[in-house]
């Protein structure tokens, strides 16, 4: 959705809300994902998290994940190496295939399978 330009689905809205939730309320008690130390799932969740908020996705209604994020950029020396460059990078070289509408995206790809 994000990378077609596609307008949202309230079912899979829905669930990655109710997600944060979860992870929300796990960061109310904890500082980390899984509890008191950093562990595996920061580092998976941080990617998931971070792709959000390079497409802007409104974390208003989370502060411990925006809390968390923050102190995961600032604790983790490879963070922006790692996760931000390449997606300020990805976001830059997807850009154009975002703004295009769904009239131009059907096309490139019947053009594309009429070429194989």
């Amino acid at each position: 959705m994000i990378f077609r330009g596609e307008p949202p689905d309230p079912l899979k809205e829905s669930s990655y809300k109710n997600s944060l939730m979860s992870l929300e309320h796990s960061l109310e008690m904890n500082p980390y994902a899984a509890g008191k130390h950093l562990t595996l799932a920061d580092f998976s969740i941080v990617a998931n998290i971070s792709l959000a908020e390079a497409y802007n996705y409104n974390f208003k209604h989370f502060p411990n994940i925006m809390s968390w994020l923050r102190r995961l950029k600032s604790e983790l020396p490879f963070y922006r190496e790692i996760n931000e460059i390449p997606l300020m990078q990805f976001k830059f070289w997807y850009r154009p295939f975002m703004e295009l509408d769904d009239e131009e995206i059907d096309c490139e790809t019947e053009t594309n399978t009429t070429k194989m």
